[in-house]
């Protein structure tokens, strides 16, 4: 399918023409993961261009804003009306919640199991996997676990659950995911889906995979998004900005603490 820029401008061609040889592309977590590299690239873009919005998110969080919660932030401020952008991972969050934490063990399984087949009865009991569909955003969450809304910290941890967070901690960073097995990723997932399936290292813990054209979606949409954004705004779209200008900031410090 050939999908079309709303605007003229190049730079939303170009993200839409990177979006579309990666949807053709063999190899599909080579694919989630460059794809990852671009909304990335894009988040880092926009706190670049909107510097406001830089230092209110450096507020919020006290200090260097994580690359994770970057991304997340920036899927939802320019396609919040994804259905999947702003939804948790629910059952990885809940598993590192009783990983992590094994004295709420009873809380994270009570989440877990609204999410797998408990039914002894049934016949895929045992063997059906955890229902992605379920999945809910943070506030949805908080709703039905008292305990997670009660825990301001706990609650705002989540936030590094959602599917933005998640997708650049698990496919963005490290990029070793595009040439070896990951116990958390896997490359089942299809389309416009994300799906949960059982690890392969025996843990009987979970992996997360997400369709390539469902992280394309996100691609295409957000620079869409954001250029729209920019041009009401008066801003042409990564303007003076150096890529490699925050390394030589860092050559610059080396250099200054010899003595």
């Amino acid at each position: 399918m050939k999908y079309t820029p709303l605007t003229t401008d190049p730079f939303e061609h170009y993200f839409y023409k990177y979006a579309q040889w990666l949807e053709e592309a063999w190899f599909v977590t080579a694919a989630n993961t460059l794809a990852t590299s671009s909304l990335d690239a894009l988040a880092e873009i926009w706190l670049h261009d909107f510097p406001d919005a830089k230092k209110k998110l450096e507020k919020e969080v006290g200090g260097t804003i994580p690359a994770s919660i970057r991304l997340a932030r920036f899927l939802k401020q320019f396609i919040p009306n994804d259905p999947d952008v702003n939804k948790v991972a629910v059952v990885c969050f809940a598993e590192d919640w009783k990983h992590y934490r094994p004295q709420d063990a009873y809380v994270a399984n009570l989440i877990i199991n609204k999410r797998v087949n408990n039914d002894p009865n049934d016949v895929f009991f045992g063997r059906e996997l955890p229902r992605a569909y379920l999945d809910v955003p943070c506030d949805e969450l908080a709703r039905e676990c008292p305990e997670l809304a009660a825990n301001l910290d706990l609650l705002a941890l989540a936030e590094e659950y959602e599917y933005g967070a998640i997708l650049y901690s698990l496919y963005r960073c490290p990029l070793v995911h595009a040439a070896t097995n990951s116990n958390r990723t896997h490359g089942f997932a299809r389309g416009e889906k994300s799906m949960y399936y059982w690890s392969l290292d025996g843990s009987g813990r979970v992996t997360i995979g997400f369709g390539t054209h469902l992280i394309m979606r996100w691609l295409r949409n957000a620079v869409t998004g954001y250029v729209q954004t920019c041009h009401q705004a008066g801003i042409i779209p990564a303007s003076n900005i150096d890529a490699g200008s925050s390394q030589e900031q860092r050559f610059k410090r080396l250099w200054s603490k010899i003595k």
